[in-house]
């Protein structure tokens, strides 16, 4: 048992100092605390039991790490390090000349179910010879965490062309598996968890030196119910996309293209994207989800996956936007107009589409739907209520521009201001999708989900007399009655 580290009253002995001895003129000391001489008979006798202390703590600290594997001597250094307040940079980095650590997967997995695995293959390559002394390749790897029963070490690739070891544990000693400077190696992390909760560990790299690189992990185990409640709750942050059709009817006055000025809002449908969907869609709350369906879970995965692909169409016609300093040079100088309907010149905007955005447009614009213009109705004042946005009308799309008209109560208030009138114009998304979710809200799950009455019909077929297979030919019976009395 540990003896607790007992308390001083007096100064503490000299450093280095070979033999202790009383001060000759205690009280008179022009040294005063700086004195290497004790002042006192007590404090001489206090100062041998703290060195013979000291030394006896010296010898256990050395004894104990006699007992220590390297591993464990290098995470309880680690620890201590951190304990002390040393910095961050001279401990643990994340990022060290020469030496790459690379995984493809996502470090941080949002969701996940239980008993589900989870994989990381970190591929760790040296390619900096120390001229002044030995090469120093990949020498451990081991969890920093004691106790992160969840995880752990699955295989172990030593080499370029060398064949996977299946390996399970915390730490991996590459002494052990290499005699020579392990300069590349793929080491594979698993997780699997039975029970809900939020799992992280940290996964040292120690290549023989101070500071250790270092790669942290992380997993939330929940259900799927609780990834769609998320995915509605109020964001957690805000879009840095700030110029689209639902944040612009969110924020603005909306003038409609037959005139009527109203506040809508393109995301307050009944089929209205989660508002934090980007959350679920970036960091890939979707990837590790149950791939079979289930009663519980067919109509909100049918939803979302709707709303993802809705999420991704808005992304890309966020490309097509279009930022203009004066809009007077949008207007073309035409007498007719390539439309198949009949539009006054001085409505017409023309809007030009780069070589990069010309596969988008003719996939996500189609002539009739709609376009949004985003300008300043007062020339005072940088507020949301100091801008307007006016609906506009797609006419017509060319090899390299789109035609636009806009309405009269546009044209009027154009009218009425004096260039340069700067502009932002957006694409309104036509959401083909709200028939879809309708449809899937009107699904029967008893005719996809039919096992609940194969198994009726299983159990009261099986209490029906022999002769049921009378009219059937022996061959037709016996296939007949595997088919009855096999399990669903």
């Amino acid at each position: 048992m540990d003896m607790l580290k007992p308390t001083w009253r007096f100064r503490p002995p000299p450093e280095n100092a070979g033999v202790l001895e009383m001060c000759k003129g205690p009280r008179n000391c022009l040294f005063g605390n700086a004195c290497t001489k004790a002042h006192s008979t007590e404090e001489l006798h206090e100062w041998c039991i703290r060195i013979s202390y000291q030394l006896r703590e010296k010898e256990r600290s050395m004894t104990g790490r006699k007992h220590q594997s390297p591993i464990e001597y290098i995470r309880n250094l680690i620890n201590e390090n951190r304990r002390l307040g040393l910095p961050p940079k001279n401990v643990l980095i994340e990022f060290s000349g020469g030496r790459s650590i690379l995984c493809k997967q996502k470090l941080f997995v949002t969701h996940l179910d239980k008993n589900k695995e989870v994989f990381w293959e970190f591929t760790v390559k040296t390619n900096y010879e120390n001229r002044n002394g030995p090469i120093q390749g990949l020498q451990n790897v081991l969890f920093l965490e004691k106790d992160c029963r969840e995880f752990c070490f699955s295989s172990l690739t030593n080499g370029i062309s060398g064949e996977p070891l299946n390996i399970h544990g915390s730490e991996i000693s590459l002494t052990n598996y290499s005699s020579t400077p392990v300069m590349f190696a793929k080491i594979c992390v698993k997780f699997c968890s039975p029970s809900y909760g939020h799992f992280n560990v940290t996964i040292v790299f120690d290549f023989g030196f101070a500071p250790r690189i270092v790669r942290y992990v992380g997993v939330v185990v929940a259900p799927e119910k609780h990834l769609f409640e998320k995915l509605s709750s109020p964001p957690t942050t805000t879009s840095n996309d700030k110029h689209n059709e639902l944040t612009w009817t969110q924020k603005y006055k909306l003038v409609s293209f037959d005139g009527s000025t109203t506040e809508e809002d393109a995301n307050t449908g009944e089929y209205s994207l989660p508002a934090n969907l980007q959350y679920g869609v970036e960091f890939g709350a979707f990837e590790y989800m149950d791939v079979y369906l289930t009663t519980e879970n067919y109509r909100d995965r049918l939803h979302n996956l709707l709303f993802v692909e809705e999420y991704e169409r808005r992304k890309r016609m966020s490309r097509l936007n279009v930022h203009c300093h004066d809009i007077f040079t949008l207007f073309g100088k035409r007498s007719k107009l390539p439309s198949m309907r009949t539009v006054d010149s001085q409505k017409a905007l023309f809007i030009p589409v780069s070589e990069e955005t010309l596969e988008e447009v003719g996939i996500l614009i189609t002539r009739g739907s709609k376009a949004l213009i985003r300008l300043r109705q007062f020339v005072y004042g940088v507020d949301s209520e100091d801008y307007v946005v006016h609906e506009a009308l797609v006419i017509n799309i060319l090899s390299r521009e789109v035609i636009l008209e806009i309405s009269s109560k546009t044209l009027t208030l154009l009218k009425t201001m004096t260039a340069p009138v700067p502009v932002d114009i957006c694409f309104r998304f036509v959401n083909t999708f709200l028939c879809m979710h309708s449809a899937i809200d009107r699904v029967n799950l008893d005719l996809i989900f039919y096992q609940p009455l194969l198994r009726l019909v299983v159990e009261s077929s099986r209490n029906l007399p022999p002769q049921r297979h009378s009219l059937l030919s022996p061959t037709q019976a016996t296939a007949l009655s595997r088919i009855v009395h096999s399990s669903p």
